[in-house]
């Protein structure tokens, strides 16, 4: 289950090399939301052709997926997910922030479970695990290729990278409100008593 690891590096490269947020857009006075998605959308575009370009290259290669319809829309949403929060540290905290996904990544690739079983991993990781969006990832991707039961497990995946998807939109909203009012606040002038 690879794939959620390439996915979230892809992520951090076109967070990397796309803005988190318009400057343009932060000093007019468009709506949080609208400045937010205008920069969340297009690196979201960008991952959706890399899901597509993933799923053809495990078509290619002769990978054999018991669900195939089910198995795109995990990858979608493993690559929703992994953009929304890499876009929400570059929004809240710039070069830091990515600095910080990085270190997130590593910490999701070592204790998902995406390429050793969670059991052999340790104390610290063990505990991580079933916080980690990437477990959730792995698991709905090896159900989808290995087949076997699918639901319920394969709907608690899902919700669970619904769920973090959609609190990372409001994360984001709320970064670019925060960064816009510490914008305009340093430039208000200082009132001597």
């Amino acid at each position: 289950a690879v794939l959620p690891i390439a996915l979230g590096i892809g992520a951090l490269l076109l967070v990397f090399l796309h803005p988190a947020l318009h400057r343009r857009l932060l000093a007019v006075s468009a709506g949080s939301p609208l400045v937010a998605l205008t920069a969340w959308l297009p690196t979201l575009t960008w991952s959706v052709g890399q899901s597509l370009l993933a799923l053809a290259v495990m078509a290619l290669l002769g990978v054999a997926a018991a669900a195939w319809l089910p198995l795109l829309g995990v990858l979608l949403l493993t690559a929703a997910c992994a953009v929304t929060i890499t876009q929400v540290l570059r929004a809240a905290f710039g070069g830091a922030g990515l600095y910080a996904a990085g270190v997130l990544l590593v910490v999701q690739v070592a204790g998902s479970g995406a390429l050793f079983p969670s059991q052999t991993l340790g104390t610290m990781f063990g505990w991580l695990h079933p916080v980690l969006p990437m477990s959730y990832s792995a698991d709905a991707i090896r159900r989808t290729i290995a087949g076997g039961p699918l639901t319920p497990y394969l709907w608690a995946d899902v919700a669970v990278l619904v769920v973090v998807s959609a609190a990372g939109v409001g994360m984001l909203i709320a970064a670019v409100h925060w960064r816009r009012h510490v914008r305009t606040s340093e430039f208000e002038p200082i009132v001597a008593g």
